[in-house]
């Protein structure tokens, strides 16, 4: 049972991936690319994840939320910062 949990979790790894791929209008290999090069804010790697089917964190994509426009991968806690100051550059230069 808990090897056809874990195939099934890749496979829809998979179809999550792809389907969010298409949305973005990204290649297989431009993803490739993109994770190549880590965290667009900080560089960094997404971090290491228990609950991901191969044991290794996940990138979020990162979309204007006004035009759905990508904007690149963040790692998690970039992205829980964005979040936080709710995409707002007044917010962002008030914090520094």
């Amino acid at each position: 049972m808990y090897r056809a949990m874990q195939r099934w979790t890749v496979v829809s790894d998979r179809q999550v991936l792809t389907s969010t791929l298409k949305k973005y209008n990204l290649t297989r290999d431009q993803y490739k690319a993109l994770v190549a090069k880590g965290c667009v804010i900080c560089g960094g790697p997404p971090p290491l994840s228990h609950s991901a089917s191969n044991g290794l964190g996940r990138y979020k994509f990162d979309a204007d939320p006004e035009t759905g426009k990508f904007r690149g991968l963040l790692c998690s806690g970039c992205s829980i910062g964005l979040d936080s100051f709710k995409d707002s550059q007044d917010l962002l230069a008030r914090a520094q």
